[in-house]
């Protein structure tokens, strides 16, 4: 069994895999460290239980029903819940009925309706997206400040910045090892670029 089987106290951030390939094998891999509930989704539940990743809680639709119930045996205890609208809106449904404040999200990609989601989404106070190599968190103040190594490029709109350099569109390069800023109206995602 890997180190993610034991008991938790639920102080990480859940992370909502709803996808994975190879790209982001790594990224699940890191958040997994501090032994997060895991939310699984048909998609991804096959391919996290062949990882050796104890799985908490599964969105299926009703036909995928009995075929968890099966694949789930030897993940007690585990929560099962039919999907009623779509994956993103149940498990946020699910993580605020929970009581959770915080979750990491593992994207195939990121929709404008996904933004408009997350952006309009109050209850959890954390949300940080995972998805072609970016980390997006979302800025709930005027102001964003983080600790971080020149060169590392961001993604964002902002009105003001301190220590970055514009580059094109909306991507800006942090100039020296320091504190960054920006300033823009919140909410606002800002992403970063893992490399």
């Amino acid at each position: 069994m890997s180190s993610h089987h034991i008991v938790r106290d639920d102080q990480e951030p859940a992370v909502l895999v709803l996808h994975i390939d190879e790209a982001n094998l790594e990224y699940i891999q890191s958040l997994l460290e501090w032994s997060p509930i895991v939310i699984a989704v048909e998609e991804t539940l096959e391919k996290l239980l062949s990882m050796d990743i104890k799985v908490d809680w599964v969105l299926v639709r009703e036909s995928y029903l009995e075929k968890a119930r099966i694949l789930m045996q030897n993940q007690v205890p585990y929560k099962l819940e039919i999907l009623l609208h779509e994956e993103l809106n149940d498990a946020f449904n699910w993580l605020k009925t929970e009581g959770h404040k915080a979750v990491n999200v593992i994207l195939k990609e990121f929709s404008k309706e996904q933004e408009s989601f997350f952006l309009k989404q109050d209850y959890l106070k954390t949300v940080v997206t995972f998805f072609e190599n970016k980390r997006g968190i979302i800025a709930k103040q005027d102001k964003y400040e983080k600790w971080l190594k020149k060169g590392v490029s961001l993604l964002f709109k902002a009105e003001r910045t301190e220590n970055l350099n514009h580059t094109q569109g909306d991507i800006w390069e942090v100039k020296e090892d320091g504190m960054i800023i920006i300033d823009a109206q919140p909410p606002y995602f800002v992403f970063e670029y893992l490399t």
